[in-house]
């Protein structure tokens, strides 16, 4: 339960063996996307986003959960 975090309701493998994941539906974009549009960020823009980051990733670790797989398309930014 973390404002910079989805919520994560349910995961496991299916029958045919396909994993799956049940989340909340989240809004806005990702991080590839807006970097895709925009060619860079700026730095106030990137410290206050990776501040967000480390912050999430904090509290999961906090947790026991790692994400591995951390990556620009797996950030999301509501603009």
């Amino acid at each position: 339960n973390h404002p910079n975090i989805t919520a994560m309701y349910d995961f496991g493998v299916l029958a045919s063996g396909q994993p799956y994941i049940v989340m909340d539906l989240i809004t806005g974009k990702a991080l590839a996307d807006i970097l895709q549009q925009r060619g860079q960020l700026t730095v106030n823009q990137t410290l206050m986003l990776m501040h967000q980051v480390c912050q999430a990733l904090a509290e999961a670790h906090g947790r026991g959960v790692i994400h591995r797989d951390i990556k620009p398309e797996n950030i999301v930014i509501d603009e």
